[in-house]
């Protein structure tokens, strides 16, 4: 993580000094403009950096007894209507899906769980990633969320508060690199 973000800030990974908000989130010292979050489970961990503020997650798809009554808990009553509309053997995927793109986006924000889960929406769809519905209505329009394509065992989103960002993808080693860009904007590329 430090020599990719050394790379990002010209500043030696060593000599980086990170900082913490009050609720626990890291950070680089904002005269960088580079914003990061790691996130890791099972053998797989992805890196998200770029100029905005931005959450990932990543989980690895294991079983779950209690995935519905996960769901019935900590989603809204759209997203629990939804993962039933799916059938049996596709909702565990479902689940994780929402799960993923929920925590991608309440680690953006920075405030960890003190945002309750169920008080926004986000689609499960497969191929469809997106903040539908928050309060205020219109903070919605200022958020892209991507999934990222990881393979039958993993899902994974990222979160960026640019609604015209668009992800691009290098796999190191065993970590998925994430790198939020703009369009047009060269600083917040990835390498």
């Amino acid at each position: 993580m430090r020599s990719i973000l050394e790379r990002h800030t010209g500043v030696l990974a060593r000599e980086l000094r990170f900082e913490a908000t009050p609720y626990g989130k890291p950070f680089l010292d904002l005269t960088f403009n580079t914003h990061f979050n790691l996130s890791h489970s099972g053998e797989l961990a992805i890196l998200a950096v770029g100029s905005r503020e931005l959450g990932a997650d990543v989980e690895f798809i294991r079983p779950l007894e209690d995935f519905e009554s996960l769901a019935t808990g900590f989603f809204s009553m759209q997203e629990v209507a939804e993962l039933h509309r799916y059938p049996a053997a596709e909702r565990l995927r479902a689940f994780y899906r929402c799960w993923t793109r929920k925590e991608a986006y309440v680690k953006a924000i920075g405030e960890g769980l003190s945002i309750p889960l169920g008080s926004f929406v986000v689609s499960m769809a497969e191929n469809d990633a997106a903040l539908l519905e928050t309060s205020p209505p219109e903070s919605a329009a200022d958020w892209a969320i991507t999934a990222l394509d990881l393979g039958l065992d993993y899902a994974g989103a990222v979160a960026i508060c640019d609604s015209k960002s668009k992800v691009e993808t290098r796999w190191w080693g065993n970590c998925e690199l994430v790198m939020p860009f703009n369009n047009g904007d060269d600083e917040s590329k990835g390498e």
